[in-house]
């Protein structure tokens, strides 16, 4: 990193007039992370760290061309009872994540929403603004409009935001606001956001992405369709969709399982959600000769992201849901059908100094779809798979769709989501991945309610 700089002044020493010297340098890979011979980790904060005593065994501090205040503290705390020194502790940056710095003011009016769809729009040219259905007036101050996103250099898949801005944010007790579209979801707000008793932000998959989730056998982590036939007799199942971790695969079909299935989808992305993207869709499940309409695929689950300088409360049996869409269930008309994956749930992130749910954050991957089956001269259709769902009981997984043999569910808390199952000719989809929750807070995170995946949570860098 110090012969990076020093490149940088090169120039100074040949020209009459020099622009400053970065003060801060932003990496993208660990190669770039050198210093005085050393080598150093890109974090992902971007910046770089290095080997420090200072911070226990094997631990690193932030180097001096840092950012956001983090020069010389400790990446990681140091263990309990070492001997090494503590450092000036810092808390986690809360400038909002994924917006380029002119995008990340709050707005300056109140807003309280009831039963109401956000339609985060269409993105690129030719695209279509956010917008509210019943229509909604928003208050002086109030803004619903669109952002790019800040994302790593290099990054393939970095779409538009749809970013609310208001001072303080309500939704009322016992009220659905709904969010599709293909943008992400973004809050940015001065004061609190507070989700009501028994209210829900829902962006899950359903027979449409959540906001900024992937349409079926789309996405980064898109499961694979299930086979043809051309290998053997049969026709096998679509796979799950990936993200927080692989879906799962649909089940073999023909005789003995001789049909390749169709494959989950890869995870991507980590923890520190680099990216702002829901979850993908998954494959679709083949159907056999004289069908011509294949199962869809469960679409992935949305983006949503609320970044504010107070709190953010979570009410009692309240709920910010992004979970995967169930595949559907093998379709029956003149043969057999193959069930389809589940889409994989999509991604939350709050960040605020105090964040306290009493309800329920969810990001579970959609279960899925039951192969169809056929007796005698009658062939009848299998159930789509369950979308991932919070839950009546725990933060249960989503259960494959019935039919000749049941689809995979879906992933939840530290479970994998399930393959699907053989069943002679045909078979049943693979279930959905669960996505991802960050929370930074610089107060202790405050869950009386249930999470499932279980989330990456940021606090003080060091106690």
């Amino acid at each position: 990193m110090r012969a990076l700089l020093l490149l940088l002044a090169l120039p100074c020493l040949l020209a009459t007039a020099c622009a400053e010297i970065p003060s801060v340098y932003t990496c993208t890979s660990s190669a770039a992370c050198v210093a005085d011979g050393v080598q150093g980790v890109c974090e992902p904060t971007h910046w770089c760290s290095f080997p420090d005593s200072r911070c226990g065994p094997n631990g690193r501090s932030y180097g001096t061309y840092a950012g956001d205040g983090l020069a010389g503290i400790c990446v990681t705390p140091p263990d309990a009872g070492s001997d090494a020194p503590m450092v000036d502790c810092a808390p986690p940056s809360l400038e909002p994540l994924h917006l380029p710095p002119p995008a990340r003011g709050a707005g300056e009016g109140d807003l309280a929403l009831g039963n109401v769809v956000i339609d985060t729009g269409s993105p690129g040219d030719g695209g279509t603004p956010p917008s509210l259905s019943p229509p909604v007036q928003l208050p002086s101050g109030v803004l619903l409009e669109v952002s790019d996103q800040d994302c790593p250099v290099g990054t393939q898949n970095c779409p538009e935001l749809a970013v609310l801005r208001v001072r303080k944010l309500t939704i009322a007790d016992g009220t659905i606001v709904y969010l599709r579209g293909g943008r992400p979801f973004v809050v940015v707000a001065a004061d609190d956001v507070i989700v009501g008793d028994g209210a829900s932000l829902d962006a899950s998959g359903q027979n449409w992405p959540g906001a900024g989730g992937a349409a079926p056998g789309s996405g980064d982590g898109a499961g694979h369709d299930g086979d043809d036939g051309s290998t053997c007799t049969g026709f096998s199942g679509g796979g799950g969709a990936g993200f927080g971790t692989p879906g799962a695969a649909g089940g073999r079909g023909g005789d003995q399982g001789c049909d390749p299935p169709g494959l989950g989808g890869p995870p991507y992305l980590d923890a520190m959600v680099p990216v702002l993207i829901g979850g993908s869709g998954g494959g679709a499940g083949h159907p056999m000769s004289g069908c011509s309409q294949a199962a869809g695929g469960g679409a992935g689950g949305g983006a949503i992201q609320i970044s504010t300088r107070t709190r953010i409360h979570i009410g009692l049996s309240a709920s910010i849901n992004v979970g995967g869409g169930g595949g559907w269930g093998g379709i029956a008309c003149s043969s057999e059908g193959s069930g389809s994956g589940g889409g994989s749930g999509g991604a939350i992130v709050l960040q605020a100094p105090i964040v306290e749910s009493a309800g329920d954050l969810a990001a579970n991957g959609g279960g899925g779809g039951g192969s169809s089956t056929c007796v005698g001269s009658g062939c009848t259709s299998s159930t789509s798979g369950q979308r991932g769902n919070p839950g009546s009981v725990g933060l249960a997984a989503a259960s494959g769709g019935a039919g000749g043999v049941p689809g995979g569910s879906g992933g939840a808390a530290n479970a994998s989501p399930n393959p699907g199952l053989n069943y002679p000719f045909v078979a049943s989809g693979g279930g959905g991945a669960v996505g991802r929750i960050l929370i930074i807070a610089t107060q202790p995170f405050v869950m009386m309610g249930r999470v499932s995946p279980a989330p990456t949570v940021v606090g003080p860098l060091c106690p």
